[in-house]
């Protein structure tokens, strides 16, 4: 304790620079801690979902007249369907599309609200749970004209939403019943959304196709989730089987044209985009290099300070101290500094709030908390 009240008196004493030292190792350590925390919330996509090492993203392979072989995240909406059907190691399935953002107005109070809008089916929730706060995701999503929202709509709309309705400002005329309150969708989630329209809703609002269709308009997001200890790397024969059977290889000859699916699991979809692992690696190298800057500027400043210090260390001598004692108050005024850095370090983040949230793309409390 003594050696803590040394240290808190000495922090301000001439020739020290103990202020300059805390205030660099403390905007070191505020760069240093935001890259850190962006580098683990880039890995860390999706890491909410149960399960999530059984779930996989559909993609379909094209190559038209023995062109380059192509992956496209999209497919038609009858493929996710048919697969569970045809490959028994598939446990379930679902499919949405995005609806972009959508302006609603509430049928009684007349007010606004804004929210990124999907389309989805009844199975969604089965495979990219969200806990649900009221209603029952599966009733909702298989009714027409009905929608899940957020609890961040739910709270700007206010009260009790359920049953609640509103129309779609690009879409007039057209009602929307609030059925459920999901809790919103994280940040580090590859997929983001406020409102989930049911797919029985989708031709009230455009041009559809058929649900169940097995080429052209492959526009849905598909995911399957397999059954536990099934290898995806094991299913390639039963899709290649399972894309023969409805795209003959013969037809597929004639027209140039060869389709395939390949599954793409979910843990994976964003952090290993190629983008993603080079921005990781910069991030990294940056926050490492910072750190690494700011305690050697705080060393060399401690160690431009040691001939005024030699006075009083000899004093602390001639009263009795060892060197073991002389040690122990220099590591004490050390850590009594880092812990003041880091202090600062974080009221530095939140006074920049806005502008790491520009830079980044993430609000510190998500990226710290």
């Amino acid at each position: 304790m003594k050696n803590i009240l040394i240290a808190i008196r000495s922090i301000f004493k001439k020739g020290r620079h103990n202020v300059m030292k805390i205030v660099s190792l403390g905007i070191g350590l505020a760069v240093g801690l935001v890259l850190i925390a962006k580098v683990y919330f880039e890995q860390s996509y999706d890491d909410f979902y149960p399960d999530r090492d059984r779930v996989y993203q559909v993609w379909a392979k094209y190559q038209q007249n023995g062109g380059e072989l192509k992956d496209y995240p999209q497919t038609s909406g009858g493929i996710a369907p048919t697969m569970q059907q045809q490959i028994p190691e598939i446990e379930t399935v679902t499919r949405y599309t995005s609806f972009g953002d959508w302006t609603f107005t509430m049928t009684d109070t007349k007010m606004k609200y804004s929210g990124r809008c999907i389309i989805a089916d009844s199975c969604f929730f089965d495979i990219l749970p969200r806990p649900m706060l009221i209603g029952n995701a599966k009733e909702v999503l298989s009714t027409p004209m009905y929608v899940l929202i957020s609890s961040r709509i739910a709270k700007n709309i206010g009260g009790d939403v359920i049953g609640k309705n509103f129309t779609v400002d690009s879409s007039p005329g057209r009602t929307m019943t609030i059925g459920g309150v999901f809790e919103e969708v994280p940040e580090n989630s590859h997929s983001r959304y406020d409102v989930i329209v049911s797919m029985a809703s989708a031709g009230r609002f455009m041009w559809e196709g058929s649900p169940t269709n097995m080429l052209g308009n492959d526009r849905y997001i598909s995911y399957v989730k397999l059954h536990k200890g099934v290898n995806p790397l094991a299913l390639e024969e039963q899709v290649h089987t399972f894309v023969n059977s409805y795209f003959p290889p013969e037809e597929q000859q004639k027209t140039g044209f060869n389709i395939g699916f390949s599954f793409h699991e979910l843990d994976g979809l964003h952090k290993e985009l190629p983008q993603v692992k080079r921005m990781t690696w910069i991030l990294s190298l940056l926050a490492f290099a910072l750190i690494f800057t700011a305690v050697m500027n705080y060393i060399l400043i401690a160690l431009s300070s040691l001939a005024g210090r030699s006075k009083e260390i000899a004093l602390h001598k001639s009263y009795g101290a060892s060197g073991s004692d002389v040690l122990r108050l220099t590591m004490t005024e050390t850590l009594l500094h880092m812990a003041v850095s880091m202090v600062l370090a974080i009221v530095l983040i939140f006074l920049c709030r806005g502008l790491i949230e520009d830079l980044l793309g993430v609000s510190p409390e998500t990226l710290l908390l």
